[in-house]
């Protein structure tokens, strides 16, 4: 069995990569939407409130991204 990619290793990897100022957070891998996706994914990857680690980082990225956003009426 090979070893997990860097983010799959603990809490703390993930969040770092979730939170990474570039996506994806090195150049050589995998988008931050798909290390979530890996991370949901992985049954024997523990994450204490794992759902609720990915649901904060899908909310902010959201809400990063349409900062910006005006309405047009």
């Amino acid at each position: 069995m090979s070893d997990p990619p860097s983010y799959l290793t603990s809490a703390s990897s993930l969040i770092k990569a979730l939170k990474s100022a570039s996506d994806p957070p090195q150049s050589d891998g995998p988008n931050k939407i798909d290390i979530a996706l890996s991370a949901w994914q992985q049954t024997s990857f523990h994450v204490p409130r794992k759902a609720d680690v990915l649901r904060d980082w899908i909310i902010e990225a959201w809400s990063r991204n349409h900062k910006g956003y005006v309405a047009l009426s």
